[in-house]
Formats: structure tokens, sequence, C-alpha cells
């Protein structure tokens, strides 16, 4: 009983503190904008298959949203000259980690030089 109240104060400390906060990324990337864009662009795609989720750009600057593993994701990202980040709702202390580290770790994937579509 305690541990069930325990849990319930966190998951809903938790959901106030993701509230209107944000998390932060960013990857360099050694690409023209125009590929950089290009490689986010692939990473999206495989998203839009694979769970579904809704890209749409305004000019360098693309808003995801949409559930990637159990997660929901609400973030933008911008391709600069020299790298690709953005911001994205927090989802909570619970899954913070994971988001961060999924985005950034699929960023870092298709901004790798060595990357090709398979």
């Amino acid at each position: 009983m305690i541990r069930a109240i325990v849990l319930s104060v966190v998951l809903v400390g938790s959901t106030a503190f993701a509230g209107g906060e944000k998390m932060h990324f960013d990857v360099p990337h050694h690409f023209s904008k125009a590929d950089a864009r290009a490689r986010t662009q692939m990473m999206f795609d495989w998203w839009q298959k694979a769970y579904g989720v809704a890209v749409s750009w305004s000019g360098d600057q693309a808003h995801v949203v949409g559930r990637v593993k159990g997660i929901d994701i609400d973030a933008v990202l911008v391709v600069t000259e020299k790298n690709v980040g953005g911001e994205a709702e927090d989802p909570g202390m619970l899954v913070r980690g994971l988001a961060r580290s999924y985005i950034t770790r699929y960023l870092q994937k298709y901004m790798h030089p060595q990357y090709e579509e398979p």
C-alpha cells in the first residue's frame, strides 16, 4: 500500500514537472545544410514508417509529433550549417533520459558521415 502511494506521488509529481519544461539536444554535422536536412528527413521517414510520427517542415525547422516506443514526442528540430538540434516537451522524470538519449542517438546515427540508408 505504501509503495502504491509513493509511486502515485512520483507519477503525479513527474507529470506536473513535465508541464512546461523542455529537453534540449544538439548534434553537430559536417554536411551542407541541404544534406543535413535530407538526412534528418531520412530519420523522420523511418519514424513515420515505424511509429506513425507526424512531421511538418517550415523552412529548416521541423515539428515532430507522435509516440515512439511508448514515449510521446512533441519536438521542434532545426537544421543549421553546423548542427541539428532543438527542443522537445519533457515527458517527465521517469522517461526523460530515455527520450533524450533516443532522439540524440538517432540524430548522431543519421549525421554520421559513413551512415547510408539501407
